[in-house]
């Protein structure tokens, strides 16, 4: 609720002032089961998360396995060498620090939407990524940078589920 009614009064903003705001959805391919543990473990430690709470993950990772079902049957158990549970707990918390580079590089650039002293450049939830910017060619800047970024974190930007959108004072009066 927190991200619409940022996106929807980042639009109100500009919108009102004779700006335009163009946004982009980007959709990340099956990005909960592909984050990196190491990776993840070393971004906590850049954090300077207690050694013991690293442990406790660290175990939690190792030691987790899942299953296939197929109507009435069960696979057989196998490990997770990446990725976190979807539906998990700590999961959106989780992934948000592995993503945490992606955010950081999009507001350094300076491109996208500020409202004073404020970047509402970039809004994200777990795997959900929106990007606002008052120009085309900032949009594409900041785009070009999640992507880079992306790549590095070994995720992918799904082009078939993320989408764009234009808005100007004539959309809003519609």
């Amino acid at each position: 609720m927190h991200a619409i009614h940022t996106f929807r009064s980042t639009v109100d903003y500009f919108v009102t002032r004779g700006s335009t705001v163009n946004a982009c959805s980007l959709d990340l391919s099956k990005a909960f089961d592909k984050m990196n543990h190491h990776g993840l473990f070393v971004k906590l430690m850049d954090r300077h998360i207690p050694v013991n709470l690293l442990k406790v993950l660290e175990l939690w990772f190792t030691s987790s396995a899942t299953c296939v079902k197929w109507g009435t049957f069960f696979s057989s158990f196998y490990r997770l060498s990446c990725g976190v549970r979807q539906g998990g707990v700590l999961s959106p918390y989780l992934f948000a620090i592995y993503l945490d580079s992606v955010i950081e590089k999009v507001k350094n650039s300076k491109s996208g939407c500020q409202i004073n002293w404020s970047y509402v450049g970039i809004l994200a939830y777990a795997d959900d990524i929106l990007l606002i910017a008052p120009t085309v060619m900032s949009l594409q800047t900041i785009v070009a940078i999640c992507e880079k970024e992306l790549q590095e974190l070994d995720m992918q930007i799904n082009a078939k589920k993320s989408a764009c959108i234009h808005t100007d004072r004539t959309c809003m009066e519609n």
